[in-house]
């Protein structure tokens, strides 16, 4: 109600939105929506990189401005890429956006299998050669990336697995990549989703 009461002000006032940027531009020059969408979504990824919150315009715009938001802005955040091993400030931007429910689960999940596969086209030709952070080591980023599916399995509605499991596919390519001793490749992995009892807690 408060949504729609703003936007009927707006429109008697006869404000337009739908060709402004989210934030104030001082140069007063007018930018096309998709060049003004790609400044919005660089402005937002700074300010998120200086204060480590969603800025205030974000959050308003994926309220007031959903259309700009939904079509303009998510789909510049989200282009496709190979992902870094180790989370950069886009990505960890992009998860701030997904937890606090702005980032549609369909939109994310073709987000994340589309990064797989430009991943997967910018591998290096010869097999087995695989580049690794030297601060983030393959087995610890699948162990992150299980112990987010482990939450999302014991969250009641959680939506996200699919994508989780495309992520956790990336990383157990990268810890096992084709062309490697068959025998090894052979090795089963269980995985255990159980909640932690009181005694692993008081272990940890």
């Amino acid at each position: 109600e408060y949504v729609s009461l703003a936007k009927t002000r707006l429109a008697d006032l006869k404000v337009s939105v739908d060709g402004m940027g989210l934030y104030e531009d001082l140069s007063g020059a007018a930018a096309p929506v998709q060049c003004q969408a790609k400044q919005d979504v660089d402005k937002a990824v700074s300010l998120f990189e200086s204060t480590g919150k969603i800025s205030t315009a974000v959050m308003e715009a994926s309220i007031f401005r959903r259309p700009y938001f939904l079509s303009r802005f998510l789909p510049v955040l989200l282009t496709p890429r190979a992902l870094p091993a180790k989370p950069d400030i886009r990505m960890a931007f992009i998860e701030s956006l997904r937890k606090a429910e702005k980032i549609p689960s369909a939109l994310y999940s073709n987000y994340i299998q589309a990064c797989q596969r430009e991943r997967e086209r910018h591998r290096p030709e010869e097999r087995g050669v695989v580049e690794v952070s030297a601060d983030r080591q393959p087995l610890e980023r699948l162990q992150d990336e299980l112990q987010d599916l482990r939450h999302l399995l014991l969250t009641p509605g959680a939506e996200e697995v699919s994508a989780q499991l495309a992520r956790i596919s990336e990383a157990l390519t990268v810890l096992v990549p084709e062309g490697v001793d068959e025998p090894l490749r052979q090795t089963i992995m269980e995985f255990h989703v159980d909640p932690p009892t009181t005694s692993d807690l008081e272990n940890k």
